[in-house]
């Protein structure tokens, strides 16, 4: 059932809805693409809607097996995107340690280079873990965290 997510921003709002409504019924191979910025925070926007990101998941049989995305390589956008991830994170749960990795954002100043991986992952018991952990709608996760 859907219920109105805590920070309603436009990307919450279909992201809840999605989960809800949506996921569950892409049972033939699927493409979902150009996600909220709000869901997306390490996805490059788009030139032509930056409300929006070039980043794409596909299901398969209501799983999703796969994400993928531009790499964002702006570091000002990169650091206010953190710093809003956290800070909406610490209004829910005001004694978590995420915080913002200012290191990251620096080696963006610098040029960091594209650093991206493939995105593909199997319905596995571990992959519930690994979304918790990892999906852009899920909680910011300190830098420092193990596996990250």
């Amino acid at each position: 059932m859907w219920s109105c997510p805590r920070f309603p921003t436009k990307g919450a709002i279909l992201a809840e809805l999605f989960d809800a409504y949506v996921e569950e019924n892409l049972i033939q191979p699927t493409f979902i693409y150009d996600y909220p910025v709000e869901n997306s925070p390490l996805a490059k926007r788009k030139p032509e809607d930056p409300a929006f990101t070039e980043r794409f998941e596909y299901f398969i049989a209501a799983t999703e097996f796969g994400n993928a995305f531009s790499e964002l390589n702006d570091p000002i956008d990169q650091k206010g995107r953190f710093e809003r991830q956290v800070a909406e994170r610490k209004a829910i749960e005001p004694d978590c340690k995420a915080q913002v990795d200012y290191d990251y954002v620096n080696a963006l100043e610098y040029g960091l280079p594209p650093h991206g991986r493939p995105g593909f992952r199997c319905g596995s018991p571990g992959h519930a873990a690994h979304r918790q952990r990892l999906h852009p709608r899920c909680s910011a996760v300190p830098h420092d965290a193990p596996g990250i």
